[in-house]
């Protein structure tokens, strides 16, 4: 199935908001940084990793989890559909 972007973030933002309660769609947007903005924790992140593989069908490679991939919802949906 192909994927727009679009989608791709809101399945990045719902992920992110199933993982950390606090969170919302009102304080989330794709330019949120995940990190700085603690939005994630390193065990959401592994479990964001395990979900993108999973629903996109793809691994990720060990040099692809970094912090340019993983600066923002869009930084990362952006990377995704470069990589299906």
């Amino acid at each position: 199935m192909g994927y727009n972007n679009l989608q791709i973030q809101d399945f990045i933002i719902n992920k992110l908001i199933k993982y950390n309660e606090s969170l919302d769609k009102n304080n989330i947007n794709p330019e949120s940084k995940l990190f700085n903005d603690s939005i994630i924790d390193s065990v959401s992140f592994v479990e964001l990793i395990i979900d993108i593989q999973k629903q996109f069908e793809f691994e990720f490679n060990s040099d692809e989890i970094n912090e340019t991939n993983f600066k923002n919802v869009k930084c990362l949906s952006r990377f995704i559909i470069n990589k299906i």
